[in-house]
């Protein structure tokens, strides 16, 4: 009885899913990628025991001030290309709506992610030179100047802020080297990168195209959101950089899809009071983090938070889901 009306007095909660990739990379240093097979798990215990609704809808019940308890939204970063390939056919098949968060200036000029980049040199290329300078420090790669191709056999999922061995601490390190700067500082950085790996040419995880992401925009079932247009860590910016990313966002996506954005997703969950104060001048509805907290009526619209769903089965999924819905 006492438990009954605990529930009863307690605050209603919703939640809202991150996603980044779907497949089974070689590596995955930030545990962002759900095989195809568990997301489709993970979509099917969604439809048959939550309440799903679109993000839009979410934003619209947290404004009116009713969370109904249960309810989640899914959304996804970045614009990969196995979005679209993967993961919307099982959207589709469920009838689970979702928000992409997609960033352009990848989606244009067809390059890849520079921490896309820094993996596969770092933790996949053969052979490396002894040394480099990276965020600072001196990293000495030891007996791992060269790997064997099955380095990674057994511990191809782990956390870069945890390094297991020298090439992990080689990508953590250039990692948190290239994550403040701009995109200009980013590229000139990558190329002295590949000089010193001797790698320029390698297959890394695409970005959708923009007929794919056009596409993706015409669905009922699927909205498509802000990620600025090069996926800066925008706290470590002035608030002219900060506005010029958004700005340029929003403009290519409108003049691509049709539609302007009215949600943003911020890139690493990295912002301030400056990026509030742009994206309120932009006339923006809600912006969204990446800290794990639920949805309450407590909740700012700019401030909301987003659980990063890992590469779950059914079971595990649904005891997160329920945990992070504080039954």
């Amino acid at each position: 009885m006492r438990k009954f009306i605990n529930n009863l007095l307690k605050p209603s909660t919703a939640i809202v899913l991150m996603y980044h990739k779907i497949g089974s990379p070689k590596t995955d240093p930030w545990l962002l990628a759900v095989s195809e097979e568990n997301f489709d798990q993970q979509m099917a215990w969604l439809c048959n025991n939550l309440r799903v609704v679109a993000l839009g809808q979410l934003i619209g019940e947290l404004k009116a001030g009713k969370i109904i308890q249960n309810s989640v939204a899914v959304t996804f970063d970045d614009g990969y290309e196995d979005n679209y390939i993967l993961a919307k056919p099982i959207l589709e098949k469920y009838g689970i709506p979702a928000t992409f968060f997609i960033t352009d200036r990848n989606l244009e000029d067809g390059k890849s992610f520079w921490w896309d980049d820094l993996e596969e040199i770092a933790l996949h290329s053969g052979q490396l030179p002894a040394s480099i300078h990276a965020n600072g420090s001196e990293i000495d790669l030891g007996d791992e100047m060269t790997i064997a191709a099955n380095h990674w056999d057994g511990n191809a999922r782990f956390y870069a802020m945890e390094p297991i061995n020298k090439r992990s601490e080689l990508y953590y390190m250039l990692w948190q080297e290239f994550g403040p700067l701009k995109w200009r500082e980013q590229d000139i950085r990558l190329a002295e990168v590949k000089a010193w790996a001797n790698r320029n040419s390698y297959d890394v995880d695409k970005c959708m195209s923009k007929e794919q992401l056009k596409d993706l925009s015409s669905n009922e079932l699927f909205t498509i959101g802000a990620h600025t247009h090069s996926h800066p860590a925008l706290e470590a910016h002035s608030i002219e950089t900060q506005f010029f990313e958004i700005k340029q966002n929003l403009d290519y996506l409108y003049k691509l899809t049709g539609s302007i954005p009215e949600f943003i997703a911020y890139p690493s969950g990295s912002y301030n009071e400056n990026t509030l104060e742009v994206v309120d001048r932009l006339g923006l509805e809600a912006g969204l983090t990446t800290v794990p907290v639920p949805i309450s009526k407590k909740t700012k619209p700019f401030e909301m938070g987003r659980f990063q769903v890992m590469d779950w089965g059914r079971e595990d999924f649904s005891y997160k889901c329920t945990q992070w819905l504080g039954q």
